[in-house]
């Protein structure tokens, strides 16, 4: 069946296979393109392809961002009140959080975008890997304006976490993990294997983990040390939906629902604001009853372990809706729970997690890498958590040594991270992350000399089309694109000068390496203005939004790797500061330390 131009105002797509099928169908080459892939934004072939969030800029992304904590702080005091709602808490602020996704692509649109019907591409293709990146574009367009358009591609691509390569992977992956910490990982698998069997050895207490992170390595030697036996719980199973209780339902409607309209009514046009209110509705409904039945697996499984004299939980953050209830069921039986922070974001950023679902909402005490984390935190009303601040993980003191002499000297670690339709996302588009990689390739890296080496970001896969930053680099001759999925903390030691971009955890782990760091900080995720003063005396710091910064970049990057280390030496007493305030760096022994508080808290 042909599309008819006139019956088509826009075409949403997730992928180019789509827009050529679309064609194909009669959708006109002009036809404006909706679509989130940063492929598709950045190929000239599509000229008419935008992305929504590019209508309110970077500036807009903050406004949203106040706009919807504002919402959130609003309608805390009334869950707070209501003894239904106030048991699910945590589940409907996590809903909220996962409706991001829908009510910021909304926002943009307008009554004028709806004059005509918008084509959608349903594609069968599914990709294991794309499922976070592929928009439902049915829940911000009515069905009364949508052409849906069937893609029958007649595969159906899964990942298959198996095969030899994927094996090899993983021993290459333990390999380097054993060379950094070989104590912790004995530690792990000593737990993981032979549990059952130590218990009579470590039976002072439980110490049930959930989900793992670096600090929760460190501190297992020492529980064990103090008599307590961790024991990892698997989560990975999606538990099946309970039936949403009537009073519940009933209490979503009385006292959410209005709240909701008044928000929506102020921030969104007519024609989408009753289809956005349904998909919160029932993102709201799914996590509750998946709160209920995580209640019901937990207590069932916290009822096994009544025969230990102190019990406890330790943890990742969490954010699967069945883990939601962790914290109520906690409260009920009176166990203790313990978070380790995730990484670092809010001490050098303001492009962070929202408050309400923030980690220091989850649990009775929270162990941070420093005392900025707590200050910043301490003013989240969200806040359930006693923050305790323990130092450095040993992971970030470690990085895998290469048994041959350094093959890059200039190595330019990625940042250029994709989330697709990941809620909560507020930071930039995809493609304006790409844009800021690719600029900094075609701009600087491309005019010069030296050899530059590009090691992305490992999540790239998850748009099925080709990455784009990849496609440019094959343009130029002294740029090597590094074809691998593995960490970059892997190809330090086979570097000598260490390039990134923006406030991320990619930054904190290149600074912990000690070697030369040529920090470019991007307005796509900018550093506070609190901590740049002490950035440019740190490391090198270049400011693209400051003119004058490229030239700067293209002399630095000019040198020979030796001049560079010999001046970033003169920085030392200024990187102390720095490592100081980002790990509390004279706080050593964190593992020790998580251990010490459990223990004299159970």
């Amino acid at each position: 069946m042909k599309i008819k131009e006139k019956n088509c105002s826009a075409l949403a797509v997730n992928n180019i296979k789509e827009i050529e099928y679309a064609y194909k169908k009669g959708i006109n080459k002009k036809t404006p393109i909706y679509t989130y892939s940063p492929q598709i934004l950045l190929n000239k072939k599509y000229p008419t392809a935008f992305t929504l969030e590019n209508r309110f800029g970077l500036k807009g992304a903050e406004k949203i961002r106040k706009k919807m904590s504002n919402f959130e702080k609003e309608i805390l005091p009334i869950i707070k009140k209501n003894k239904v709602l106030n048991k699910y808490k945590l589940a409907i602020f996590s809903a909220i959080q996962d409706s991001q996704n829908c009510f910021i692509k909304a926002y943009v649109l307008k009554n004028k975008d709806y004059k005509k019907k918008i084509a959608i591409i349903k594609n069968n293709e599914i990709k294991e890997v794309t499922k976070t990146t592929n928009f439902e574009w049915t829940e911000i367009i009515p069905k009364k304006k949508q052409i849906i358009i069937k893609y029958n591609s007649n595969k159906n691509i899964n990942i298959k976490k198996s095969g030899l390569k994927y094996n090899l992977h993983k021993i290459k992956y333990f390999f380097n993990e054993f060379l950094l910490s070989p104590r912790n990982i004995f530690i792990k698998q000593l737990i993981l294997k032979f549990n059952l069997l130590l218990i009579p050895f470590f039976n002072k207490g439980k110490i049930l983990i959930c989900y793992d992170n670096p600090l929760i390595s460190d501190s297992l030697y020492y529980l064990l040390l103090k008599g307590y036996l961790p024991k990892y719980i698997n989560l990975k199973n999606f538990f099946k939906n309970k039936k949403l209780k009537k009073k519940v339902k009933n209490q979503v409607k009385k006292e959410l629902v209005p709240h909701l309209k008044v928000f929506l009514k102020k921030n969104l046009c007519k024609t989408n604001k009753d289809i956005v209110l349904e998909a919160i509705i029932k993102r709201i409904y799914y996590w509750i009853q998946q709160f209920d039945a995580g209640y019901e697996w937990w207590n069932e499984k916290l009822d096994n372990y009544n025969s230990y004299s102190k019990l406890a939980i330790l943890s990742n953050t969490y954010h699967w809706p069945h883990a939601t209830c962790l914290q109520k069921i906690c409260e009920k039986k009176k166990i203790k729970t313990f978070i380790c922070q995730h990484g670092i974001a809010k001490e050098i950023t303001n492009f962070a997690s929202s408050d309400s679902n923030d980690e220091t909402s989850k649990g009775n005490f929270l162990f941070s890498y420093n005392h900025e984390y707590c200050s910043i935190n301490n003013k989240n009303i969200f806040k359930t958590a006693r923050l305790c601040p323990v130092g450095t993980p040993e992971s970030y003191l470690k990085y895998p040594k290469s048994f041959f002499k350094n093959k890059m000297d200039f190595l330019f670690i990625g940042s250029n991270r994709y989330v697709g339709d990941v809620a909560g996302n507020l930071e930039c588009s995809d493609a304006q992350s790409a844009k800021q990689d690719i600029f900094i390739i075609e701009t600087i890296l491309s005019k010069l000399k030296q050899n530059f080496f590009y090691k992305p970001y490992p999540n790239l896969e998850r748009y099925s089309d080709p990455d784009c930053v990849k496609e440019i680099i094959s343009n130029y001759k002294n740029i090597f694109y590094l074809e691998t999925k593995e960490n970059a903390r892997n190809f330090y030691s086979k570097s000598r000068i260490l390039i990134t971009t923006k406030a991320s955890s990619s930054f904190t782990w290149c600074f912990m390496t000690n070697k030369p760091i040529i920090l470019i900080d991007c307005p796509t995720q900018p550093f506070k203005n609190s901590i740049k003063d002490l950035l440019k005396k740190a490391v090198f710091f270049f400011d693209l939004s400051e003119k004058g910064a490229v030239t700067k970049l293209r002399t630095i990057l000019s040198k020979r790797p030796e001049e560079i280390k010999k001046a970033y030496e003169k920085k030392l007493y200024y990187r102390k500061l720095l490592k100081n305030y980002l790990f509390s760096f004279n706080d050593s022994d964190a593992g020790k330390k998580i251990a010490n508080i459990i223990h004299n808290n159970l």
